[in-house]
Parts: C-alpha cells; sequence; structure tokens
C-alpha cells in the first residue's frame, strides 16, 4: 500500500462500537473500565463515520490491556455474526447452502474490514481461507487477525467437525483462546509462528433441505444447536460405526482424489488383499463404497450448491468432468447439468 492509502477513511467507525458494547458488557479484566472510557473518547473525536488505518493504528495503541490480551479478540470476532455484520436478511432469504455461507462472509469481511487479504482454496471437504496483511500491521496484526478468526469460526463452528488455526504470530497456547465456558461443536486446534495466518475448516457437511432449514433458524437464535455429527445424513440404515466399511468410507471421505484400496489398506496398517477380503466378507468392496459416497455426494453438490461441475468432478476424484458426467448418468439416468438446472427451475406462476 502506499503512504497515501493509510489517511483515507476506509474502515467504518461501526466495528469500534461493537467493540465498545462487546467490553461493556463481557468484563474481564481489572482496569476495563478506563480502557473503555479511552476507546469512547477515541471515537467521539472522530469527524466521519469511517476511520483511516492511521486512527485506528493510535486508538489501538492506547489500549495495551486489550490489544494483548490472547483471549478478547477471538471472542469478540466470534460475537460478530451475521446479524451484527448486517447479513441475516441475506442469509435468510437467499436460503443458500451453508458451504456458500463461507464465501459470504468472506467476501464481506474483505470488502468492510479490508484490513487483510482473504483467499479462499477448497479441498474436498477443506476450506482453507488465508488471510493476507495488506498493510505491514506490525503489532496490530495478531490482535486483528483472531478477530477475523473468531468471526469466521462462530460460522465455522455450526458446519464443520474441526476447525485448525495457523497463526504467523507467537501465543500461548490454544487453551486460553478457545476456553470460553460454553460447549462448541467444532473442536479448535492452534499453531503459532507459523508461515501464514489461516484457517482451515475440516469435515465441512453439506446439508438437506430439513437440515438446512434448521441451520438458518439457529442463525436466528444463539442458543439454537443443531446435530453435532457430520455425515449423520450419509450413513447407510445398517451400517454399524464400528464396521470396517464404515472406517474406510470415513477414510475415503477425507480425499477422494488419493483415496484407492493401496491407500486406505496403508493407513489401516494391512495389505490391500486382507482389505479386499474382509470387505468381502462385510458384503462390500472398496468399489462400491467409494462409488456410493460420491454418488451422495455428488446429489448434493450438483442440486444443493452452486460449485462448479468441473471444480465438483475434481472435489469427488475424477479425471475430468466428462468421467464425472458418465459416473452421473450412470447413477441418476440424467447428466448433472439437467439435474442442476431441474432443481434450480422456478415453477411457472399461474
Amino acid at each position: 500500500m502506499k503512504k497515501i492509502d493509510y489517511d483515507i477513511p476506509l474502515f467504518p467507525t461501526q466495528y469500534a462500537q461493537l467493540l465498545t458494547n462487546f467490553l461493556q458488557s463481557n468484563p474481564q479484566k481489572p482496569d476495563i473500565n478506563q480502557q473503555i472510557s479511552i476507546l469512547e473518547k477515541s471515537l467521539a473525536a472522530l469527524e466521519s463515520d469511517f476511520m483511516t488505518l492511521q486512527e485506528i493504528l493510535r486508538i489501538l495503541g492506547t489500549l495495551p490491556s486489550i490489544t494483548e490480551d490472547e483471549t478478547l479478540p477471538f471472542q469478540f470476532g466470534k460475537a460478530l455474526n451475521f446479524t451484527e455484520h448486517g447479513l441475516l436478511g441475506y442469509v435468510w432469504l437467499a436460503k443458500i447452502d451453508p458451504m456458500q455461507l463461507v464465501d459470504a462472509l468472506v467476501q464481506h469481511m474483505s470488502i468492510k474490514l479490508p484490513f487483510f487479504q482473504l483467499t479462499t482454496d477448497r479441498e474436498t471437504f477443506c476450506i482453507h481461507i488465508q488471510l493476507h496483511d495488506l498493510w505491514e500491521l506490525g503489532e496490530a496484526r495478531a490482535f486483528l487477525a483472531k478477530i477475523y478468526f473468531g468471526s469466521i469460526y462462530a460460522l465455522a463452528e455450526k458446519i464443520c467437525g474441526n476447525v485448525e488455526i495457523e497463526c504467523d504470530f507467537s501465543g500461548h497456547g490454544p487453551a486460553c483462546l478457545t476456553a470460553d465456558g460454553t460447549p462448541t461443536q467444532a473442536h479448535v486446534t492452534w499453531k503459532f509462528d507459523c508461515e501464514c495466518n489461516r484457517i482451515t475448516l475440516q469435515q465441512v457437511k453439506f446439508m438437506e433441505s430439513a437440515e438446512k432449514q434448521q441451520f438458518m433458524q439457529s442463525m436466528l437464535s444463539p442458543d439454537h444447536t443443531v446435530p453435532s455429527e457430520p455425515d449423520s445424513h450419509f450413513d447407510n440404515g445398517n451400517q454399524q460405526h464400528n464396521s470396517l466399511e464404515a472406517i474406510v468410507a470415513s477414510l475415503v471421505k477425507k480425499s477422494f482424489k488419493d483415496a484407492n484400496i493401496e491407500s486406505i489398506a496403508l493407513q489401516l496398517g494391512i495389505g490391500s488383499r486382507h482389505l479386499r477380503k474382509q470387505l468381502a466378507a462385510e458384503g462390500t468392496s472398496f468399489k462400491e463404497i467409494k462409488s456410493e459416497i460420491r454418488k451422495k455426494f455428488a446429489l448434493l453438490y450438483v442440486t444443493e450448491t452452486g460449485i462448479s461441475l468441473h471444480d465438483i468432478a475434481q472435489m469427488l476424484g475424477f479425471g475430468d468432468q466428462a468421467s464425472f458426467t458418465r459416473a452421473y448418468r450412470s447413477w441418476t439416468g440424467t447428466t448433472p447439468g439437467d439435474a442442476r438446472r431441474l432443481a434450480t427451475k422456478q415453477p411457472d406462476i399461474q
């Protein structure tokens, strides 16, 4: 960034006021009232509804008790839910897939809080969101990054099984950052002194219509919880969770691209021939397991999300889109393109 950019009012004071409200409702330090008073006076002296980066860095420099706290910025970020971001109406009316909500939140934060450039990278069931420091934020980078992490986590805990957070700064360990006295549905792993700032959402689930409606309702009520088992609606009704079939299926779901019988057998510590025999004894095969999982996720990806067919093919481990189309036709009798058009077609108004 150019030096002149630091003096352009780009950042809405709305979020500074939200921080003040959060501190008032969550007194955590003996001198918090003094820090709140300093923050309120600084905001009152502003002449615009937007702040420059110079003003933000100056104000943060007067609040060491807040900015140096290991827990507070992450918890404040968690409090920045869709309502606080002003996205609740969009979320409720759009009825988009939870996976797409991640993209919506990332885009919104990139525009409203442009401290970092956010880039998203997807794997089969993972979303990597990396924070790129645009401004050389220095000592403020850790404080601001944790706010981003907390806000993304507030969504992530509802739609995935695990979250990994990598920080390019030092910290005192994950326990003090995650122990907020409330149960969470997603396990969090913190790593410090890494090469980048990145949050990874693992075991992201896709929801059928009824579960999606329940999830949307949870966006309205902080006390509402959704089922914590990410893959419950993919389970075969008579499949035991501790069977070899279930174990193999869980390994296949982690990465379709690398899932073959040799790699799965290696992870299980047995030979591929022995694995084939054991699966045959359960009345199935590796090919059948992988095909069934691919089919179920393909149906959800095609009809419930806006992910491109090319990306779906890659995510499910197909060599190209043509191979995916042939497989989809063999499963359903129609092409993925026709299935998506049918799923998104609006009924005619009489």
